[in-house]
C-alpha cells in the first residue's frame, strides 16, 4: 500500500497580517515565517492557527496590564493620550519601540512552541520519537523565552523557577 500526495501545496493566507486589536501591534505571518526556526513540515493553515493563537495568549496575558499603562501615561509627565502599545513613553535606558519589538518576540515564541508541540506526534519511528524528546526542551525555551519578553513589558523581574 502506499500514499500519493495529491492537492498541491495549501493556498498562501489571504492578507499578510492577522487580526489584532488596534491597541496591540500587526503581526506580520510572513515576518514570523521568516524568522521562525520551524521547519516548514507545518502548513500555512496550521501555522496561522498556531500564530493567531499565539497572539490570544499574548494579549490575554497582557489584558490587565494595558488599561494601567494608559492611564498612568495620563496622569504621569509627558502626559499622553496612548491609543497603541507604540504610544507609551520609551523608558530613556531602551531603545525606541522595545515594547513593540517584546510584544512580538512573545507572540512569535508562543506560536513556535504551539507549531513545535503539534509536530512531535508527526513521526511515529524511533528515530521520530528521538526528535520529539529533542525538541521538548526548544518548546520550553520558546515559552520561557515568550514568558521573559511579556515581563519586560510590564516591567516586572524575570523569575524562573524549577519544581524539585
Amino acid at each position: 500500500m502506499s500514499f500519493i500526495a495529491s492537492g498541491g501545496p495549501a493556498a498562501p493566507p489571504e492578507s499578510d497580517t492577522l487580526p489584532n486589536s488596534p491597541w496591540w501591534p500587526a503581526v506580520s505571518f510572513a515576518a514570523w515565517r521568516a524568522a521562525s526556526r520551524i521547519d516548514r513540515t507545518a502548513q500555512d493553515p496550521q501555522a496561522l492557527a498556531a500564530l493567531g493563537e499565539g497572539i490570544a495568549r499574548v494579549n490575554a496575558q497582557l489584558n490587565g496590564w494595558f488599561g494601567i499603562a494608559t492611564a498612568l501615561a495620563r496622569t504621569q509627565p509627558p502626559y499622553i493620550e496612548a491609543s497603541t502599545l507604540a504610544d507609551l513613553p520609551d523608558p530613556p535606558h531602551q531603545a525606541p519601540g522595545w515594547r513593540v519589538a517584546r510584544y512580538l518576540r512573545a507572540v512569535h515564541c508562543y506560536a513556535d512552541s504551539l507549531l513545535a508541540e503539534s509536530l512531535r506526534d508527526f513521526d511515529s519511528t524511533a528515530e521520530g520519537h528521538q526528535r520529539a524528546d529533542a525538541m521538548e526542551g526548544r518548546i520550553d525555551a520558546y515559552r520561557r523565552e515568550a514568558q521573559y519578553a511579556i515581563a519586560d513589558i510590564i516591567d516586572m523581574p524575570r523569575r524562573r523557577v524549577e519544581l524539585l
